[in-house]
């Protein structure tokens, strides 16, 4: 559906302003959905130590709302989010010993 609209949007040969405009209004829906999931997501706790959670989210943004910046803070909070888990991994390995 997405790649329908850019394409869509991109081609200049018999443009139906109609379709394009309701194809639009799908792709607005399917992002707004997916960032009100996102943010469902994190409310509910899912991200504190799933770090697929934010490189899927860093790739929406990146990918789809062309956004390098908010892609790049994902990654951030991404690999944080690695690093912790390595972190904690290490120190209850150090304790059972």
């Amino acid at each position: 559906m997405l790649n329908n609209f850019w394409s869509m949007l991109a081609s200049n040969a018999n443009l139906d302003v109609d379709s394009l405009y309701k194809s639009g209004v799908m792709t607005s829906e399917m992002i707004k959905k997916t960032k009100r999931k996102f943010k469902d997501l994190v409310n509910m706790g899912i991200d504190k130590r799933n770090c697929n959670l934010y490189y899927i989210y860093a790739n929406f943004n990146k990918y789809v709302l062309n956004s390098i910046d908010i892609y790049e803070e994902y990654i951030h909070k991404m690999k944080q989010i690695k690093s912790m888990n390595k972190t904690i991994k290490e120190n209850y390995k150090d304790h059972m010993n």
